[in-house]
Protein backbone atom coordinates (compact mmCIF):
# COMPACT_ATOMS: atom_id res chain seq x y z
CA UNK A 1 0.00 0.00 0.00
CA UNK A 2 2.74 2.27 0.56
CA UNK A 3 4.60 1.76 -2.47
CA UNK A 4 1.35 2.41 -4.60
CA UNK A 5 1.17 5.70 -2.75
CA UNK A 6 4.59 6.68 -3.49
CA UNK A 7 3.87 6.14 -7.26
CA UNK A 8 0.98 7.75 -7.24
CA UNK A 9 2.88 11.41 -6.09
CA UNK A 10 3.10 13.93 -8.74
CA UNK A 11 7.08 14.40 -10.22
CA UNK A 12 8.20 17.70 -9.61
CA UNK A 13 9.46 19.63 -12.89
CA UNK A 14 12.95 19.52 -13.98
CA UNK A 15 15.09 22.80 -14.22
CA UNK A 16 14.32 23.07 -18.23
CA UNK A 17 10.74 22.50 -17.70
CA UNK A 18 11.03 25.88 -15.51
CA UNK A 19 13.20 28.17 -17.38
CA UNK A 20 11.15 27.40 -20.97
CA UNK A 21 7.99 29.07 -19.36
CA UNK A 22 7.67 32.69 -17.58
CA UNK A 23 5.47 33.57 -15.29
CA UNK A 24 2.73 34.72 -17.63
CA UNK A 25 2.69 31.39 -19.37
CA UNK A 26 3.50 32.11 -22.90
CA UNK A 27 6.81 30.29 -23.16
CA UNK A 28 8.94 32.84 -24.26
CA UNK A 29 12.53 33.74 -21.68
CA UNK A 30 12.47 36.98 -19.96
CA UNK A 31 16.04 37.43 -21.13
CA UNK A 32 15.22 37.15 -24.92
CA UNK A 33 12.52 39.57 -24.26
CA UNK A 34 14.60 42.08 -22.29
CA UNK A 35 17.62 41.94 -25.05
CA UNK A 36 14.95 42.89 -27.77
CA UNK A 37 13.49 45.86 -25.84
CA UNK A 38 16.82 47.10 -25.78
CA UNK A 39 17.39 46.47 -29.60
CA UNK A 40 14.83 48.33 -30.04
CA UNK A 41 15.29 50.95 -28.45
CA UNK A 42 18.88 51.33 -29.95
CA UNK A 43 17.93 51.22 -33.17
CA UNK A 44 14.72 53.87 -32.44
CA UNK A 45 18.08 56.24 -30.53
CA UNK A 46 19.91 55.50 -33.85
CA UNK A 47 17.04 56.75 -36.16
CA UNK A 48 16.28 60.09 -33.99
CA UNK A 49 19.90 61.14 -33.66
CA UNK A 50 20.54 59.99 -37.85
CA UNK A 51 17.46 62.54 -38.28
CA UNK A 52 18.29 65.16 -36.11
CA UNK A 53 21.77 64.72 -37.97
CA UNK A 54 19.85 65.46 -41.41
CA UNK A 55 17.74 68.36 -39.58
CA UNK A 56 20.87 70.20 -39.13
CA UNK A 57 23.18 69.18 -42.32
CA UNK A 58 19.61 70.77 -44.40
CA UNK A 59 19.46 74.00 -42.32
CA UNK A 60 23.32 74.14 -43.01
CA UNK A 61 22.70 73.19 -46.53
CA UNK A 62 20.06 75.93 -47.14
CA UNK A 63 22.05 78.35 -45.39
CA UNK A 64 24.56 77.94 -48.48
CA UNK A 65 22.25 78.21 -50.16
CA UNK A 66 21.04 81.58 -49.48
CA UNK A 67 24.24 82.83 -49.16
CA UNK A 68 24.98 82.06 -52.43
CA UNK A 69 21.68 83.93 -53.31
CA UNK A 70 22.33 86.62 -52.11
CA UNK A 71 26.09 87.05 -53.86
CA UNK A 72 24.46 85.92 -57.19
CA UNK A 73 22.13 88.50 -56.78
CA UNK A 74 24.46 91.27 -55.42
CA UNK A 75 26.67 89.90 -58.24
CA UNK A 76 24.21 90.49 -61.30
CA UNK A 77 23.29 93.94 -60.23
CA UNK A 78 27.05 94.83 -60.59
CA UNK A 79 27.00 93.83 -63.33
CA UNK A 80 24.21 95.65 -64.87
CA UNK A 81 25.33 98.77 -63.09
CA UNK A 82 28.51 97.99 -64.69
CA UNK A 83 26.70 97.59 -68.39
CA UNK A 84 24.78 100.56 -68.03
CA UNK A 85 27.30 103.51 -66.80
CA UNK A 86 28.74 104.77 -69.88
CA UNK A 87 25.00 105.27 -70.91
CA UNK A 88 24.11 106.99 -67.78
CA UNK A 89 27.01 109.29 -68.00
CA UNK A 90 26.52 109.57 -71.68
CA UNK A 91 23.11 111.18 -71.14
CA UNK A 92 24.26 113.00 -68.12
CA UNK A 93 27.07 115.00 -70.27
CA UNK A 94 24.48 115.69 -73.35
CA UNK A 95 22.06 116.92 -70.34
CA UNK A 96 24.74 119.25 -69.69
CA UNK A 97 24.92 119.76 -73.55
CA UNK A 98 21.56 120.69 -73.90
CA UNK A 99 21.42 123.08 -70.85
CA UNK A 100 24.29 125.30 -72.35
CA UNK A 101 22.58 125.10 -76.45
CA UNK A 102 19.60 126.24 -73.78
CA UNK A 103 21.51 129.25 -71.77
CA UNK A 104 22.86 130.28 -75.14
CA UNK A 105 19.54 130.19 -76.89
CA UNK A 106 17.89 132.33 -74.11
CA UNK A 107 20.99 134.88 -74.17
CA UNK A 108 21.01 135.62 -78.18
CA UNK A 109 18.88 137.95 -79.29
CA UNK A 110 15.65 136.63 -81.19
CA UNK A 111 16.50 138.67 -84.49
CA UNK A 112 19.52 136.32 -84.76
CA UNK A 113 18.32 133.01 -83.77
CA UNK A 114 17.11 132.19 -87.48
CA UNK A 115 15.13 128.64 -88.44
CA UNK A 116 18.43 127.26 -90.08
CA UNK A 117 20.39 127.85 -86.86
CA UNK A 118 17.55 126.82 -84.33
CA UNK A 119 17.57 123.29 -86.51
CA UNK A 120 21.54 123.30 -86.73
CA UNK A 121 21.05 123.32 -82.87
CA UNK A 122 18.86 120.46 -82.92
CA UNK A 123 20.57 118.54 -85.53
CA UNK A 124 23.90 118.62 -83.63
CA UNK A 125 21.80 117.18 -80.19
CA UNK A 126 20.41 114.16 -82.67
CA UNK A 127 24.22 113.33 -83.36
CA UNK A 128 25.22 113.65 -79.93
CA UNK A 129 22.26 110.84 -78.29
CA UNK A 130 23.25 108.81 -81.49
CA UNK A 131 26.78 108.90 -80.38
CA UNK A 132 25.69 107.52 -76.95
CA UNK A 133 23.64 104.94 -78.17
CA UNK A 134 26.76 103.86 -80.81
CA UNK A 135 28.75 103.56 -77.72
CA UNK A 136 26.39 101.05 -75.86
CA UNK A 137 26.36 98.85 -79.12
CA UNK A 138 23.58 100.86 -80.41
CA UNK A 139 22.77 101.65 -84.34
CA UNK A 140 21.07 104.23 -85.84
CA UNK A 141 20.48 103.56 -89.54
CA UNK A 142 18.16 105.37 -92.62
CA UNK A 143 15.94 104.30 -95.03
CA UNK A 144 17.02 105.80 -98.97
CA UNK A 145 15.01 107.41 -100.72
CA UNK A 146 13.23 105.34 -103.76
CA UNK A 147 14.26 101.83 -102.12
CA UNK A 148 11.96 99.26 -101.70
CA UNK A 149 9.71 99.61 -98.65
CA UNK A 150 10.41 96.79 -96.40
CA UNK A 151 8.19 96.30 -93.24
CA UNK A 152 10.55 94.53 -91.11
CA UNK A 153 12.80 97.12 -90.82
CA UNK A 154 10.85 100.34 -91.32
CA UNK A 155 7.42 101.71 -90.58
CA UNK A 156 5.08 103.54 -92.23
CA UNK A 157 4.07 107.03 -90.58
CA UNK A 158 0.77 108.53 -91.60
CA UNK A 159 -1.01 107.93 -95.06
CA UNK A 160 0.78 106.63 -97.95
CA UNK A 161 1.60 109.27 -100.86
CA UNK A 162 -0.72 108.58 -103.72
CA UNK A 163 1.56 108.09 -107.13
CA UNK A 164 0.96 107.71 -111.02
CA UNK A 165 4.03 106.15 -111.53
CA UNK A 166 3.83 102.55 -111.13
CA UNK A 167 7.50 102.08 -110.61
CA UNK A 168 7.63 104.31 -107.69
CA UNK A 169 4.70 102.24 -105.98
CA UNK A 170 5.71 100.78 -102.93
CA UNK A 171 8.67 102.34 -102.24
CA UNK A 172 10.31 105.12 -99.28
CA UNK A 173 8.96 108.32 -100.60
CA UNK A 174 11.32 110.14 -97.56
CA UNK A 175 12.70 109.14 -94.12
CA UNK A 176 11.33 110.97 -91.23
CA UNK A 177 13.27 109.19 -88.37
CA UNK A 178 15.99 106.83 -88.35
CA UNK A 179 15.71 103.14 -86.83
CA UNK A 180 17.57 102.08 -84.16
CA UNK A 181 19.33 97.82 -84.16
CA UNK A 182 21.45 95.90 -82.16
CA UNK A 183 23.34 92.95 -82.35
CA UNK A 184 21.36 92.64 -85.77
CA UNK A 185 18.01 93.01 -83.81
CA UNK A 186 15.41 95.33 -84.54
CA UNK A 187 14.90 97.41 -81.71
CA UNK A 188 13.11 100.39 -83.08
CA UNK A 189 12.01 100.46 -87.15
CA UNK A 190 12.51 103.38 -89.12
CA UNK A 191 10.33 105.88 -89.70
CA UNK A 192 9.19 106.71 -93.68
CA UNK A 193 6.39 108.34 -96.15
CA UNK A 194 5.97 105.41 -98.67
CA UNK A 195 4.40 106.03 -101.90
CA UNK A 196 1.19 103.67 -103.13
CA UNK A 197 0.00 103.45 -106.81
CA UNK A 198 -2.74 105.35 -107.95
CA UNK A 199 -4.27 105.62 -111.56
CA UNK A 200 -4.18 109.13 -113.34
CA UNK A 201 -8.22 109.94 -113.24
CA UNK A 202 -7.38 111.68 -116.91
CA UNK A 203 -6.45 107.98 -118.11
CA UNK A 204 -9.53 106.50 -116.99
Amino acid sequence: MAEDHEESRPLAPDSETVAATDSDGRGVDRDATDDFVATLAAGVDRILRAFDEKLRYDESKQQVIDRQHDELVGHRADLVAQAARPFIYGMIHHHAEIGKLLAAVRDEPAVEMSSAKVCELFESLLEDVEDVLSENGVAAYRAEVSEPFDPARQTVVGRALTTTDEERSGTVAACLGPGFERDGRILVKARVSAYRYEPSRSGS
